[in-house]
């Protein structure tokens, strides 16, 4: 009883009195010092799967085997665990592994193109096999995700300022909105193969152009700034515009002209309401890229476009702003 009641001395450092603010201090050292040695470790993490994606990429490039075999054994592992399911499914995938993911599966997808691309010319379709293999499916899914922005991840440019900067590293290095062009560029290698070397399924086919005309008509709302929005969408328009016109699949080519542009005319012809029109807008954009990229596609274009402008003409006379800003779009 004695001792409680007596008055206690604190030393210096003791936590309660005079050494709270020196232990504060430490304490936040050590945070700022774990979160250096933290970011280093990420740096260094993201740094080794780009180099394990470039080296898949070189093996895969050497033909169809070693593609085959680099995807299979080297990139479907890698994204198993990343979890990307069987099915394609990337709900699972934590945000700071979807960058990572991209960084892998980019370079290792474009040497699996140049290796089924080495394929002799002269064989039969018979003797084709698809390097791609179950792998595809699954790619097509990380890779819509990407182009789409549908990864919980951060925001672009959040938290970015000029005071103090964040090191995207922490994320993977990329944010969404390369995350996104990653994306893209992804979708349009997996619709480059050759015939029966690459996506041998209609659906997967259709869901990769599909991405690609979400990306294409995107706003700028999701996006650090207006350019980069509007680089991603032409950057997806061409891709669709390469698909409509490459000649390596017929499959590919048709699946633009009868998927990929009725659904932009979708968009391109609705006029229900201003953001409606803004939307028409930049599908319009990026069925001229199409058109531009591959001739033929006009003759799914142009009628519902006729159509159109003649509707919006008659009707802009009293129906306000809406009808007036629907057909400059089309004028444009």
């Amino acid at each position: 009883k004695k001792e409680e009641d007596a008055p206690h001395e604190h030393t210096h450092g003791g936590g309660c009195c005079g050494g709270e603010e020196e232990e504060s201090g430490a304490t936040s050292a050590s945070a700022v010092a774990a979160s250096a040695n933290a970011t280093e470790v990420t740096n260094r993490g993201h740094a080794i799967v780009a180099a394990a994606g470039r080296v898949l990429g070189a093996v895969a490039a050497a033909g169809p085997a070693a593609a085959k075999a680099a995807l299979a054994t080297g990139v479907s592992p890698l994204l198993d665990a990343a979890g990307i399911g069987e099915d394609g499914d990337v709900s699972g995938i934590a945000p700071g592994v979807a960058p990572l993911a991209l960084v892998l599966a980019t370079p290792a997808t474009c040497g699996a193109l140049d290796g089924a691309s080495r394929h002799d010319e002269s064989s039969s379709g018979s003797d084709t096999e698809s390097v791609l293999g179950t792998t595809g499916a699954r790619l097509v899914c990380l890779f819509a995700a990407a182009a789409t922005k549908s990864f919980a991840a951060r925001k672009s440019g959040s938290n970015r300022d000029t005071t103090h900067p964040v090191d995207t590293e922490g994320t993977g290095g990329i944010d969404t909105d390369d995350g996104a062009v990653l994306g893209v560029a992804g979708l349009r290698t997996l619709l480059s193969f050759p015939k029966g070397f690459g996506l041998t399924e209609t659906s997967h086919v259709n869901d990769a152009l599909l991405a690609l005309c979400a990306a294409a008509t995107a706003s700028d709302d999701d996006s650090f700034s207006p350019e980069r929005a509007h680089d991603l969408r032409v950057r997806a328009g061409e891709a669709l515009g390469a698909a409509a016109s490459f000649g390596g699949d017929a499959q590919i080519a048709f699946a633009a002209e009868t998927v990929a542009t009725p659904n932009l005319l979708t968009f391109a012809t609705d006029f229900s309401s201003p953001d409606s029109v803004e939307k028409a807008r930049r599908a319009l954009q990026a069925l001229a890229r199409v058109v531009h990229s591959a001739p033929v596609t006009r003759r799914v274009v142009l009628a519902p476009l006729c159509d159109a402008v003649v509707e919006r003409a008659a009707n802009m006379a009293g129906s306000g702003e809406t009808h007036s800003l629907a057909f400059a779009a089309l004028a444009d």
